[in-house]
């Protein structure tokens, strides 16, 4: 559930503007990504699997907002960006549970919070680009500045799994060594990159 604000200011007095804002709302008690929504996924085969599961999905954004836009400089100078913004993504700690069957090693996984009761820190990124053309013999050559996440935003992402091991009956607590304590990735600096282009 959603909704959409779209703006487009066209091309006049050098410069044109466009973008979007979105507010939306993605819960339910089956996750939207490929795993989870195939044919055979088995999701519902056990209801063990199914406690406190009804909440923000993975792919909730609750804010985004797009921005773009060109300006005609002096001395034939194109000027360009693309902005964008949106809500960091939703998580919640989950645990295994062993001995809620009767197969040995297997394992149930439960959600300890409501899904999506937490969030990620929100995303924010800023592309550049600077173009100027020059007549050249029967074409025209462009030459291209590009700057990726000129803010130079970044962001950490950390393993979010599941927290440890509950084993039923007995109440044993084993933690995860990993949970918060491993980086999984790292988004990628400021980059410039220069091109060129002829036309004909």
């Amino acid at each position: 559930m959603g909704v959409e604000i779209i703006f487009n200011k066209r091309m006049s007095n050098r410069w044109q503007l466009m973008g979007s804002i979105t507010i939306s709302k993605n819960e339910g008690n089956i996750s939207n990504t490929y795993g989870a929504s195939w044919g055979r996924s088995g999701f519902y085969d056990n209801p063990n699997d199914r406690i406190n599961d009804y909440g923000r999905l993975f792919f909730d954004r609750p804010l985004v907002i797009k921005l773009q836009g060109t300006y005609q400089a002096p001395f034939g100078i194109n000027a360009s960006f693309y902005y964008t913004h949106y809500s960091g993504t939703p998580w919640n700690r989950t645990i295994r549970v062993y001995g809620l069957n009767d197969s040995a090693g297997v394992f149930n996984v439960i959600n300890v919070e409501k899904p999506g009761s937490r969030r990620n820190p929100p995303v924010d990124n800023l592309d550049l680009r600077f173009e100027k053309t020059f007549r050249l013999g029967p074409g025209q050559l462009g030459i291209f500045v590009d700057i990726f996440n000129a803010l130079n935003s970044g962001y950490v992402n950390i393993y979010q799994g599941w927290q440890g091991k509950l084993y039923y009956p007995s109440g044993t607590w084993k933690p995860n060594p990993r949970w918060l304590n491993e980086i999984t990735g790292l988004t990628s600096p400021r980059v410039f990159k220069v091109s060129c282009r002829y036309s004909f």
